[in-house]
C-alpha cells in the first residue's frame, strides 16, 4: 500500500504541488512535448490553484492534468489526492 502524507496535503495548494510532483516528476509540458518556462505566467486562472498554461512553441493549452487519466476531470486536487488514497 502506498503512504499518502494525508497531514500535509491538506489545503487545495499543497494537493496541487503534490499532484503535479508526482504526475509530472520531469516538469510540466505541453501535449508536444514542450516544457514550460520557469518564468511562464499561466494563461487562465479560473480554476485555482489548477492553472492553464499556454506553450510559447505551438500555442497547445495545457494544465497538470493533460494527458493523464485526470484529463478533463472536474474534481479539486483534494478529491483527487483522497480518491488516490482509497
Amino acid at each position: 500500500m502506498i503512504g499518502f502524507p494525508v497531514d500535509e496535503l491538506l489545503s487545495e495548494e499543497e494537493c496541487y504541488r503534490y499532484l503535479k510532483r508526482s504526475l509530472h516528476p520531469e516538469g510540466l509540458s505541453c501535449l508536444n512535448g514542450h516544457e514550460l518556462p520557469d518564468e511562464q505566467a499561466p494563461h487562465d486562472r479560473c480554476r485555482a490553484p489548477i492553472m492553464d498554461y499556454r506553450c510559447r512553441e505551438c500555442g497547445a493549452v495545457f494544465n497538470i492534468f493533460t494527458n493523464t487519466v485526470w484529463s478533463k476531470t472536474h474534481y479539486d486536487c483534494s478529491t483527487i489526492v483522497m480518491l488516490l488514497r482509497g
